[in-house]
């Protein structure tokens, strides 16, 4: 074989070798392509599922108030607090405010006043703090208005009237939501459509419009006094514009100064409850009580410890319970029947019916 035949037949196998090396590696190159196009992504192997966006709704907060003392907050915040008054001459008078939104209400008769009454309502209204108000939770106590012999209005609970009330007066409202109110009967209270649970009138208005009624000055109309003087010891109960409930309480004061001080609160409508030294009692708990226990703030003024409405008292008075914290529950007593005396316990619900 001549030398240039060996020359090309070198050249050729060297052709074959560079296009073999050319082959591995395309078909390298394609199996690679191959692999990386035939495994998925993570954007690819990731599902895209229908997500259900819930809405919690949230209430906010009940704030404190400057100028008021905080006695107790909730998961609804604030719900009582209190302040001191100073009206004309010097008086001082003691405001409890229970804030609507964090509070319900719940009235009880006497022992011996109304007479009678106590024997003739359900249970729960009798002269005692009841097992379904210490379940709710109770924040405050405080008193109710004249005996039944003083003839100063009418008195309607659980469906049971001890004493007919009258068109015309102011009258303090309870509803089925165990929120408290104060109208004049027949006028705009009973609001219609809403079940009243009990409804205590007292005498006429002391505060009206956001300012003491022109009889205020007169002594003599608003009940009689322990040994005829004209300064005793004096409640009131009064409502503001956001519907926060006051309790006022000062000894010895004057009707027009009692009616200064629930102004000076914020109050648009209120009235006079019971009045001399031995009938003023209240009391405020830091947190709800779910059994008997001494209040924390004991009202001043008063001849008795608060917690006397948790064993029985003698007159008719007005138990605070605590909303439950979530937003979805409520206070709700059950609807009264008409001509029907029948139990209206306050319960905790939640859900639709809170």
């Amino acid at each position: 074989m001549s030398r240039g035949s060996r020359r090309q037949r070198r050249r050729a196998r060297q052709r074959a070798v560079v296009l073999g090396l050319l082959v591995v590696a395309l078909a390298g190159a394609t199996a690679s392509l191959f692999v990386r196009s035939s495994t998925p992504t993570t954007a690819s192997t990731t599902s895209t599922s229908s997500t259900t966006t819930t809405t919690t709704t949230t209430v906010p907060k009940i704030a404190a108030t400057l100028g008021w003392g905080v006695i107790a907050r909730t998961g609804r915040g604030v719900a009582v607090d209190q302040r001191w008054v100073t009206v004309s001459g010097g008086a001082r008078v003691y405001v409890l405010r229970f804030r609507k939104g964090a509070t319900a209400f719940h009235f009880h008769v006497g022992s011996e006043d109304p007479p009678g009454a106590d024997a003739a309502v359900p249970g729960d209204v009798r002269s005692a703090i009841s097992a379904p108000e210490w379940r709710v939770g109770v924040l405050g106590v405080f008193n109710g208005g004249f005996k039944h012999a003083a003839k100063a209005g009418g008195v309607a609970v659980d469906g049971y009237v001890a004493a007919s009330l009258k068109a015309g007066s102011p009258t303090v409202v309870i509803d089925a939501k165990g929120q408290l109110t104060i109208g004049t009967w027949g006028v705009d209270v009973p609001a219609r459509g809403d079940p009243v649970i009990a409804a205590r009138q007292n005498l006429g208005y002391l505060v009206l419009d956001g300012s003491p009624t022109p009889t205020v000055g007169d002594v003599a109309a608003w009940g009689v006094t322990l040994g005829g003087v004209n300064a005793v010891a004096r409640t009131g109960i009064g409502v503001d514009a956001a519907g926060d409930v006051l309790f006022a309480v000062g000894s010895p004061i004057l009707p027009t100064q009692l009616a200064d001080a629930l102004v000076a609160a914020g109050a648009v409508r209120a009235m006079q409850l019971d009045i001399n030294p031995f009938w003023p009692i209240s009391g405020a708990a830091r947190t709800p009580l779910h059994a008997p226990a001494p209040f924390a703030f004991a009202g001043p003024y008063s001849e008795h410890d608060p917690s006397i409405y948790a064993t029985g008292w003698l007159r008719d008075f007005f138990v605070v319970l605590a909303e439950p914290s979530p937003a979805s529950c409520a206070v709700r007593s059950p609807y009264p029947v008409p001509g029907r005396v029948m139990p209206e316990p306050p319960v905790a619900v939640c859900g639709p019916g809170g």
